[in-house]
């Protein structure tokens, strides 16, 4: 699983700036108030499901998030961070529940994580410690304050960039330093769900300018996404096997795994989800899925694209791409 935030841009009203806060424009831009909100979500990364979301101020950190999300993971999670959620009290906190972590850190964490940034040593296993906040914070919410035992992992990228990874998995013997780039890799997904719900769906375009309605409309998003990422998986499964039919009687087949074009079978659900609501039968599903498993796209792993490096806080919407909604 993974967890990642985003910010919202919010209708540009002083009621939603004070509550969610933002970003206050120059003078010059007639101090311009730029109302925001973060949203956070607790991701599958196999199923594309979002098992947990969260709409709180852009004030609030992502690891407050993040601790949120915990009690609502499986037992056998193992769950994935980007850079700015590594903290003592995070961890402290996968501990407590008992869950997996590996988290993406930033030079100048901890002295044992600096030095695979700065020589050829592989992985390191330490003791993290708190520091004052930590431990202020930790007591707050009734947890230990003890050292904990944590792995970090240097892995080199094939551009030869160098990232470290922090991760309770302390068994070397069962994974390999090796492994971690690769599972560290499948992050991304959480990351294109993002574009989907924002693109997409148009999670930022408003039904309304009161407080409740910002929640309503994400979480609404969010069902829509969930109840059609369901369908995407039925239909999947259904060209997979028929692709395997294919060549177990020797038949010719496509060289690459044909795979849900997500874009049309959002627009085709968003006229099926509805009378599906009202009338929860296989008979409403099954006309949609045929329609879209006759709509694919070649899947052509290994594909990657150099990422726009932008700098600022434009106070332009984002473009809708492939709107559906």
């Amino acid at each position: 699983m993974a967890v990642d935030g985003s910010v919202l841009n919010l209708p540009k009203t002083r009621t939603l700036f004070c509550a969610f806060g933002g970003q206050r424009m120059a003078k010059t831009q007639n101090g311009l108030m730029l109302p925001m909100a973060r949203f956070s979500q607790l991701y599958d990364i196999d199923s594309g499901l979002t098992w947990h979301a969260i709409v709180q101020p852009n004030t609030h950190g992502e690891g407050v998030a993040a601790a949120s999300h915990l009690a609502h993971s499986p037992a056998n999670a193992l769950i994935l961070y980007d850079r700015g959620y590594p903290s003592y009290f995070l961890v402290a906190r996968h501990v407590q529940l008992q869950r997996h972590f590996c988290m993406r850190i930033s030079r100048g964490f901890s002295h044992e994580t600096d030095l695979l940034f700065n020589t050829d040593q592989r992985s390191s296993v330490f003791q993290l410690k708190p520091n004052r906040d930590a431990k202020t914070l930790c007591k707050k919410h009734n947890m230990a304050v003890d050292p904990l035992t944590v792995r970090a992992v240097r892995v080199l990228l094939k551009t030869g960039e160098v990232e470290v990874l922090l991760t309770s998995l302390l068994d070397s013997n069962h994974i390999p330093d090796a492994d971690f780039g690769e599972l560290y890799a499948l992050r991304w997904g959480v990351e294109g769900d993002f574009r989907h719900l924002k693109s997409r769906l148009q999670l930022e375009n408003w039904t309304g300018k009161r407080i409740e309605c910002i929640a309503q409309d994400v979480h609404a998003r969010v069902l829509a996404k969930n109840l059609s990422t369901t369908l995407i998986l039925a239909a999947q499964a259904q060209l997979d096997a028929e692709r395997a039919q294919k060549i177990a009687n020797n038949l010719p087949v496509s060289k690459h795994r044909e795979k849900v074009n997500a874009t049309v079978a959002l627009h085709l659900c968003k006229f099926a989800l509805l009378a599906f609501l009202l009338r929860p039968t296989l008979q409403t599903l099954q006309p949609l899925i045929a329609r879209i498993v006759s709509n694919t796209n070649a899947h052509r792993p290994g594909r990657s694209y150099k990422r726009k490096q932008t700098r600022g806080k434009s106070t332009r919407y984002p473009m809708a791409y492939k709107q559906t909604a």
